[in-house]
């Protein structure tokens, strides 16, 4: 009965995990020591907002205790965990609970009886989560009061005593790493496809004669796809778009990031804007560290930040086409709690919605 759980809860999260790199939620790789990783081994985690769902492989050596040799043995488990987290912030806390693999044990009371070593049960889990955009560390205890235990039978005297644990593992955060990759594969190929030539026989400019403000705007679409070609590293950016709206989100600093919200009434026709914001509220500054778990948490991102601050003025630049971004923001000034904040240019290169 219990293989046939676990076995279910395996292909539920792995039908998940494909579910996830197309809808980009979250998953975690993870490898590390402790109860939640079945001694030494490995985990691999499903997040969706708060709550998050495991497995988890690993092997326990040899022990010794007590004058008493215990064997090795490969063990497994499940947990599911509430995260108290908020998007400002890199660090988060979780309560769980865990089924699997608990111990491997000997106590002195049990002498020479036959008895079975390796225990499998309930416990529940206590610890917090450090992490940044790609790499993350789990810290914490799993609480096993002995009672909630298997085939109690077999495992004398071992309700007579608390087994607390503790675990340390490092992750890796899959859909972090695999757009990185992406992103990093597109800065490597050749220049993008839209030259001065490409841009004049695209619908942006079909009238015969152009007018100067056309013009402008196609030497400001050029300028914005140029000054990207220019770009070969890897930045953390990030665009969502939901309900005719544009969101983009850059960080541009240690513990800043800049936030666009923008209205977009057709995403399929290829549009270019040039906003001052002078009388707009719709570029922010978020002055503080940020954790974002899926795309779709830009969208209630300021209500869950604590110093933001609206830009003053500047000039915002966007052109879209075939559901790809360019974004430039220029001269753009704020004012937080210590002054002026001044920004020469800031780009959004081929971001892709």
């Amino acid at each position: 009965m219990i293989k046939c759980w676990l076995v279910a809860t395996l292909i539920f999260v792995f039908i998940q995990l494909q579910a996830q790199l197309t809808d980009k939620k979250y998953v975690n790789a993870k490898i590390g020591q402790g109860v939640l990783w079945g001694g030494r081994g490995i985990a691999l985690e499903y997040r969706i907002k708060h709550l998050g769902f495991s497995l988890n492989a690993g092997y326990q050596s040899e022990q010794y205790i007590y004058e008493h040799t215990i064997q090795p043995s490969f063990n497994y488990g499940i947990y599911s965990r509430y995260y108290y987290y908020r998007k400002s912030g890199n660090w988060q806390a979780y309560t769980g609970i865990y089924f699997g693999w608990l111990n491997n044990y000997y106590l002195p009371s049990i002498g020479e009886s036959k008895y079975n070593p390796i225990v499998y049960g309930f416990c529940g889990m206590i610890g917090v989560e450090i992490r940044e955009e790609i790499l993350n560390v789990d810290i914490g205890l799993t609480l096993d009061p002995g009672i909630f235990i298997l085939d109690k039978k077999h495992h004398p005297e071992y309700e007579t005593q608390w087994n607390i644990s503790p675990n340390m593992g490092l992750g890796i955060n899959l859909y972090a790493l695999h757009s990185a990759i992406k992103f990093r594969k597109k800065m490597k190929r050749k220049s993008y496809k839209y030259t001065e030539t490409s841009i004049k026989n695209d619908t942006l400019i079909k009238q015969p004669q152009k007018s100067i403000h056309e013009l402008l705007i196609e030497q400001k679409a050029l300028s914005l796809i140029e000054q990207c070609n220019q770009q070969v590293f890897v930045t953390n950016e990030k665009v969502f778009f939901q309900n005719d709206t544009l969101y983009l989100l850059k960080q541009v600093g240690i513990k800043q990031y800049v936030y666009i919200k923008h209205y977009l009434a057709d995403s399929k026709k290829e549009q270019f804007y040039a906003t001052n914001l002078a009388s707009k509220s719709d570029v922010y500054l978020i002055n503080h560290k940020i954790n974002i778990e899926s795309l779709d948490e830009i969208v209630t991102l300021l209500d869950d930040c604590d110093q933001v601050f609206p830009a003053l003025n500047g000039l915002l630049s966007i052109y879209i086409v075939d559901h790809t971004c360019f974004a430039r923001l220029e001269q753009l000034t704020f004012k937080d709690k210590q002054g002026t904040i001044l920004f020469d240019s800031i780009s959004f290169c081929k971001l892709t919605f």
